[in-house]
């Protein structure tokens, strides 16, 4: 037992020793411990002492103050067998409520042991053939109350699966009663040629008031394995290592200790965490998926995506995931490794991710006037992840002011007038509690919410340099007499603004000094919206084409001409044309395409493929051409002009 840390006073303590099975008594003794002091006890010479008699009970280590400062440690050995294990000492919480501890809403409070070996092992193991366990289980009432606690298993063997309802016991006060499950196999309960079974032990009584442990060893107590309960589900587990080669193989189990069905993924991470291998499975209530690593490794098993493990793999890392449940969860999970060096058996926990923080996915949130946005809640762990936890938190929204914003119950605000409030929902989190510990808890996110106006369009959206543009912005929520500003400041100046709510007319002068690029045009109504406005260097190239006057039999392709030049040529980033014939005369041919050979320099030129056809209602025809052209990288065209070229039959 270590006490941490440097107060000046002494640590008091008090242990509880009880090991008469059935009586319970409870003899009680005080302890002191200094700062840093790390003390020995040999549980033999204190129930000598004491004068107790029986082969099992229970300790308690009991501080009235700074008991975050005390660890303890408990194992048992056999000089003359060789054997040694730890038993768990569990952290209790005088002041815990079975609504924080019980995670999936039950009313009762469960602990599981998901992996205790039944008396065949199964040969994952690797212990020698004849070799028989002896799986048991001791369950401790620690309070001056009688308690009823109820146990039932859940079952695997080679290729088959199923549950058992357990005892129902009845404990004294102080009792520590033990659960002989090797007769339990023998009585049918369990069927013999079941090598685990997961254990469930559910009490109506406050958290930590019954503990318990389960461990399976044979006579020689050479072979065997311990299975510690715990009452811990999560969303996501973090593993240590698993290790597999000729003296070691890992089994790691993933169980489901919720209501509803859960989609399990389990992933192997090796090649220090480059690669994986991914597993997924859905888990029905109090099911379990079972990984043998080894065998994953030895028999090139594949994973969902068809990738197997290299055969010289020896260790790695992994991680499981609730893919159904956000928030909370419903998984628990279990690993072993064993070694053949001398029969050991050693289990292992992956570590628990609970959250420690809640915000909203947007603070503040922009909602259109009129319109929707949806808004959600993000939820960072202690393992470094960060999850959209909103589905724990639907039906809990609420906005402050429902004139200016409502919101429904998956957190969809809808815009009701032109303003800011603020919004908020609650929901439950699987957060850190205690040392070693994560319940459920409240938390209650808030943020920001701004209803903005809302542009649709503005037309045009670009403008040159030097010019006067007379711009037309649609939209709602603008008001009569909104603000209309640009990021060019000064050098865009506004005029001749007027408003009617939903349609701002303005004329913008652009400046001739003002750089080409975009610039944001921002109209303000109490909020905000914005768009943007593309300034282009000046751009008004020539667009012609030619009169053609050619024989018309109507098979023979030929080429109708266009041609972008001017001055202003150079400034044209990119040009879009398209081309239609007469419906009678002129069958165009294609898409326009361009042609450098004998365009003219310092010109951009196009062809369009045609067939002339002679008819009696007319003679000649027209490619009639639509020509797009943008300048000076703006997305929006700085000019549209359309022409014909006349085609004339001879």
């Amino acid at each position: 037992m270590t006490r941490r840390g440097t107060p000046l006073a002494p640590l008091e303590t008090w242990r509880v020793a009880s090991p008469t099975p059935r009586s319970g008594k409870e003899i009680r003794q005080r302890l002191e411990l200094g700062p840093r002091q790390t003390s020995r006890y040999s549980v033999r010479q204190l129930v000598r002492s004491a004068g107790l008699t029986g082969s099992y009970g229970g300790i308690k280590i009991y501080a009235g103050a700074k008991a975050a400062s005390l660890d303890t440690v408990h194992f048992l050995f056999d000089e003359q067998a060789g054997f040694s294990a730890i038993l768990k000492m569990f952290d209790h919480e005088p002041n815990a409520k079975i609504e924080k501890r019980d995670l999936t809403r039950t009313g009762m409070w469960t602990l599981r042991a998901p992996m205790l070996a039944l008396s065949q092992p199964d040969s994952a193991l690797g212990f020698p053939d004849g070799a028989v366990l002896q799986p048991q289980i001791f369950v401790r009432n620690t309070t001056g109350n009688p308690v009823v606690a109820s146990l039932r298993f859940n079952w695997r063997g080679d290729s088959t699966t199923g549950n058992a309802p357990g005892p129902t016991v009845r404990l004294a006060p102080f009792e520590t009663r033990r659960i002989d499950v090797a007769a339990l196999q023998d009585a049918k309960t369990l069927p013999k040629e079941a090598h685990w079974t997961a254990v469930v032990l559910t009490t109506r009584g406050i958290p930590d008031e019954v503990m318990a442990v389960a461990a399976s060893y044979d006579e020689s107590l050479r072979y065997g394995a311990q299975t510690p309960f715990n009452d811990q589900l999560s969303y996501r587990w973090e593993g240590g290592m698993w290790e597999y080669d000729v003296q070691h193989d890992s089994v790691i189990t993933v169980g489901n200790g919720g209501s509803k069905p859960a989609h399990a993924a389990f992933t192997i991470f090796y090649n220090q965490g480059k690669e994986q291998y991914e597993l997924e499975q859905t888990l029905q209530p109090d099911s379990q998926m079972w990984i043998q690593v080894g065998k994953l490794i030895r028999e090139q098993l594949p994973d969902k995506n068809g990738k197997t493990l290299p055969l010289d793999l020896t260790s790695g890392s992994y991680e499981i995931r609730d893919l159904t449940h956000s928030g909370t969860g419903t998984l628990f999970e279990g690993k072993v490794i064993y070694d053949k060096t001398y029969g050991n058996v050693a289990y292992g926990c992956a570590g628990q991710c609970c959250y420690v923080g809640a915000r909203l996915v947007s603070d503040p949130l922009g909602i259109p006037f009129l319109g929707t946005t949806t808004n959600g809640v993000n939820g960072n762990d202690n393992c470094g992840f960060t999850d959209n936890v909103s589905s724990g938190f639907y039906g809990n929204w609420n906005t402050a002011n429902h004139s200016i914003a409502t919101v429904n119950t998956y957190g969809a605000h809808a815009g009701a007038a032109i303003g800011a409030t603020t919004s908020s929902t609650h929901g439950l989190l699987l957060s850190p509690y205690g040392r070693y510990q994560c319940t459920n808890q409240t938390y209650t996110p808030g943020g920001g919410d701004n209803v903005n106006p809302t542009i649709t369009s503005m037309n045009p959206q670009t403008g040159q340099q030097g010019t006067m543009v007379p711009v037309v912005i649609k939209g709602s929520g603008f008001g009569t007499n909104p603000t209309l500003t640009t990021t060019a400041g000064s050098q865009i100046q506004i005029s001749g603004k007027t408003s009617n709510g939903t349609t701002i007319n303005a004329v913008f002068t652009i400046a001739s000094s003002l750089a080409p690029g975009r610039y944001t045009v921002v109209v303000t109504n109490t909020t905000q919206a914005t768009t943007s406005f593309y300034v282009t260097a000046p751009c008004n190239p020539t667009v012609s084409s030619s009169t053609l006057t050619v024989s018309c039999d109507g098979k023979t392709v030929r080429q109708g001409n266009l041609i972008i030049s001017g001055q202003d040529e150079p400034n044209v980033n990119n040009t879009q044309v398209s081309a239609t014939g007469d419906v009678v005369t002129i069958d165009v041919q294609g898409s326009p395409y361009k042609y450098s050979s004998l365009c003219p320099p310092a010109s951009i030129c196009y062809d369009q493929n045609y067939i002339g056809c002679k008819n009696a209602q007319s003679s000649s025809g027209h490619i009639n051409w639509n020509v797009q052209i943008f300048c000076s990288n703006s997305p929006y065209p700085s000019k549209t002009v359309a022409t014909s070229e006349t085609i004339n039959c001879q």
